[in-house]
């Protein structure tokens, strides 16, 4: 399983925050970190019904998502980290963010039941598409 950290350093180099293989400081990753849990908190708000993020208390902490987050998450990260850390973003790793977040929250859709009230209904019968047959409304 992969730690909070791996995405943390691999969302800093993406971000040219930190060199490719070096190891962040501590107040970079304790930034870093923060800015993962910010993120997860948006991404709860922003489309994924029925899905709850958990909140990293310590980067060395596994990541308790399936494995098709680890992608939006480094790519998204990054985005954010080049912002908090004044970095210059390459435009590659912004593409591959909305990339990766899209297919994700496309995966992760979920289309409401259309619900026809029977009191706007011209009868009191409804179609039921599913047994092909016309039914009372209760």
């Amino acid at each position: 399983m992969t730690a909070a950290i791996d995405i943390i350093k691999l969302a800093l180099a993406d971000a040219q925050v930190i060199a490719e293989g070096e190891t962040p400081n501590a107040a970079t990753t304790d930034t870093a970190l923060k800015t993962l849990n910010g993120m997860m908190a948006l991404w709860q708000l922003d489309g994924f019904d029925g899905f709850t993020f958990p909140a990293y208390a310590a980067a060395s902490a596994d990541l308790q998502l399936p494995a098709e987050f680890e992608m939006p998450m480094r790519y998204n990260l990054a985005v954010h980290l080049a912002a908090a850390f004044a970095s210059p973003l390459r435009p590659d790793i912004g593409s591959l963010a909305a990339t990766t977040l899209k297919k994700l929250k496309r995966f992760y859709l979920t289309i409401p039941e259309l619900k026809m009230p029977c009191a706007v209904l011209p009868r009191r019968y409804y179609w039921n598409v599913e047994a092909c047959e016309w039914l009372a409304c209760p």
